[in-house]
């Protein structure tokens, strides 16, 4: 596949975007605080963009049971997507490849006809989108769960008890949430996926293959929280013993 001076500008404006929403509600935060007067701004930014994301994160959970229950496609992920349109010549499912789109129903099985649209399948059975929702669902728990473990730090050193108990338990805890469902997750959505461009009609023997990798990024994060738990504890374990002193 061939990737021209487009697609580097389009790739790189998607790149500022994401990296620019961020940077524009930071400095709204912070702004706001600096009004009120408040002290110890980064802390309380921390646990107000927490807070956000966590909210965010409820509604992109409600946004994705919408959509299995109303959308009937998928967009396939980049390697099975890859695999799909190379192979598509000897798919005996229709395609809309010329620019039209199928019947609505087969009339010869007697049902929704399921069909191939550039990188997406249209009219997906619901097991293979339940699939994929259910990865959805796990890798926004897994977000949810390194938000939560900030907004428990946060608000404890907002309220000046840095080294509460609670939050080397939190961070342990989140770490072993973050690191199952993200994995688990994504395995998930590979097998949705699978699922999912099998729907499609194939000739015999040559079905679409399963790709999956396995993500590192969960266990590296997995590995800060918990270094970050040893620390919070070895902190308050010091903070018990200079208190014992005095």
């Amino acid at each position: 596949m061939a990737f021209t001076a487009g697609d580097l500008w389009s790739g790189l404006g998607v790149l500022a975007l994401w990296l620019g929403i961020p940077a524009v509600v930071i400095s709204v935060v912070v702004w706001l605080l600096r009004r009120r007067g408040s002290t110890a701004i980064a802390v309380k930014a921390t646990r107000v963009l927490s807070g956000a994301f966590l909210g965010l994160a409820l509604l992109s959970a409600i946004s994705a049971t919408l959509k299995l229950t109303l959308q009937r496609d998928v967009y396939l992920n980049d390697e099975l997507r890859m695999w799909t349109l190379e192979n598509r010549d000897a798919l005996l499912s229709p395609s809309c490849t010329d620019g039209t789109y199928p019947l609505e129903t087969d009339s010869a099985a007697g049902r929704t006809a399921i069909f191939l649209c550039d990188s997406s399948i249209e009219n997906v059975p619901f097991g293979p989108r339940f699939v994929i929702y259910l990865g959805a669902i796990l890798a926004l728990v897994a977000a949810a769960a390194i938000a939560w473990a900030i907004q428990v730090a946060a608000y404890h050193a907002e309220i000046g008890d840095v080294f509460d108990r609670s939050v080397p338990r939190t961070f342990a805890v989140s770490a072993i949430i973050a690191m199952t469902a993200a994995v688990t997750g994504a395995l998930l959505t590979a097998i949705g996926m699978t699922l999912a461009a099998r729907s499609l009609d194939w000739p015999e023997g040559d079905l679409p293959p399963f790709f999956f990798d396995i993500p590192l990024w969960p266990f590296l994060v997995a590995l800060g929280m918990f270094a970050l738990a040893a620390i919070f504890r070895h902190g308050a374990r010091l903070q018990r013993e200079t208190a014992g002193l005095v």
